[in-house]
């Protein structure tokens, strides 16, 4: 499991590094703005007494001064907002164009370019095998490209497909009742860890 504490609490990593840690065993400096910005919101909630401290700024010890938490939440789901519409933006030119397959190899390839990790065999391996759901949810997103498939008004697949990368860490399920999701997964080697709230209910009696 690739956790972060935060006093008494346990966060999972964002998808991002949470990728590298899986794939290269190590964390790495992460650079991603967002990711930044939600792991010190985090880290508030965590320093926080009562809903009143959350309405002035706050100091946390590694911090230089006092950092304001519901300035940083506008900023954080701005950011959000920003990085869903880019990838509606995207989505919706390439509707435009002549549409590719996504391949297995082309996924993994990005997969390692937005990491920043140098491909190895064996991580190659492991992100093939890890991703697997990832990669089918990605590959039906693709092949909407020749339809009129509104990816505007459903850009929150964005935060689905990269709610797939945790299923790297073979310990990890994932509990949705998004049926459309598990529809688009149900031929991947990872189907059986993706499930709805009633089924890990049934799991656990």
């Amino acid at each position: 499991m690739h956790l972060t504490a935060m006093k008494n609490r346990l966060w999972l990593d964002y998808p991002i590094p949470f990728q590298r840690k899986a794939l290269a065993g190590s964390p790495t400096r992460n650079n991603w703005e967002i990711e930044l910005n939600l792991t010190n919101l985090f880290a508030i909630l965590s320093w926080v007494e009562n809903k009143q401290d959350l309405d002035r700024p706050v100091s946390l010890p590694y911090m230089t001064g006092p950092f304001g938490f519901r300035t940083r939440l506008d900023d954080a789901l701005a950011m959000f907002r920003e990085v869903k519409d880019l990838y509606a933006s995207r989505m919706e030119y390439a509707q435009g164009q002549k549409a590719k397959v996504r391949r297995r190899r082309d996924y993994i390839d990005d997969v390692f370019r937005i990491t920043e990790l140098v491909q190895t065999e064996e991580r190659v391996a492991t992100a093939s095998e890890g991703l697997d759901a990832a990669f089918l949810f990605e590959r039906h997103l693709f092949s909407m490209l020749r339809s009129s498939y509104g990816f505007r008004a459903n850009r929150s697949d964005l935060i689905d497909a990269q709610q797939l990368y945790y299923l790297l860490d073979p310990t990890l399920h994932f509990v949705t009742d998004d049926d459309r999701l598990i529809g688009y997964v149900r031929e991947s080697t990872q189907a059986n860890r993706i499930m709805t709230f009633s089924q890990l209910l049934d799991v656990l009696r």
